[in-house]
C-alpha cells in the first residue's frame, strides 16, 4: 500500500474515533450559531433559597440556550424537563403550563412565541428568590411584532432566544435580579 493511502486511512480512522465526542464537547460549553466558543461576562452562578426552583431555572436556561441555537428538538427536551421540575415549585402553575405547551411542539416559531409568556412567569418566580449571585433580565424590542419581550439570562452578554443567529445580539439587559 502506498504511504499516501495509509495516511488517508489513518486520518479517516482518527476522525471516526474523535467525531462522536465533538458534539458532546460542543454541547458542554457555550457556542454561537456557527459553533465558535463564546466567552461570556458572567457573574457567579446564582444560588437559590429553594433548590427546586434552582433546578427549574437550570432547565429554563437549557430551553433558552436551545432556542438561541434554533434547535427545536433540544428546546422540546428542555421544556419537558422544565415542566416536570416546575410541578415541585410553589406558585409555578402558569409557568408549568407554558413549559408543557412548548414541550408539545417542534415548531420553533410556536416555541419562541410561548417562551415570551414563560419568561414573564419565570421572572416572577425567581425575583427575590436568590441567596447569592444574579440573574439578568434582558429585553428585545423587536420580538412579538415590535411589542418587545424579556428573557432571563445567566450572563450580561446578549444571546437572543427569539431570533437565534438571525439577530443573535439584538437586545439589552434591563434589570439585574438578585
Amino acid at each position: 500500500m502506498k504511504m499516501k493511502n495509509v495516511k488517508s486511512i489513518l486520518l479517516a480512522a482518527s476522525l471516526a474515533l474523535v467525531l462522536p465526542f465533538t458534539k458532546t464537547f460542543a454541547q458542554s460549553g457555550h457556542h454561537d450559531a456557527e459553533g465558535h466558543e463564546m466567552h461570556q461576562e458572567q457573574a457567579a452562578s446564582p444560588e437559590f433559597k429553594d433548590k427546586k426552583l434552582e433546578t427549574a431555572y437550570q432547565h429554563y436556561l437549557h430551553l433558552k440556550t436551545a432556542l438561541v441555537a434554533s434547535d427545536a428538538n433540544e428546546a422540546k427536551k428542555g421544556a419537558e424537563m422544565l415542566a416536570t421540575s416546575l410541578k415541585e415549585v410553589s406558585n409555578a402553575t402558569e409557568a408549568q403550563k407554558v413549559a408543557s405547551k412548548i414541550a408539545q411542539t417542534t415548531s420553533l416559531d410556536k416555541q419562541r412565541e410561548a417562551f415570551i409568556t414563560l419568561s414573564e412567569s419565570m421572572g416572577d418566580l425567581v425575583k427575590g428568590a436568590l441567596s447569592s449571585g444574579a440573574i439578568y433580565k434582558a429585553y428585545c424590542p423587536m420580538v412579538n411584532n415590535n411589542q418587545g419581550a424579556y428573557w432571563l439570562s445567566e450572563s450580561k452578554e446578549i444571546r437572543n432566544p427569539y431570533f437565534g443567529d438571525k439577530m443573535l445580539k439584538c437586545g439589552s439587559v434591563k434589570e439585574e435580579l438578585n
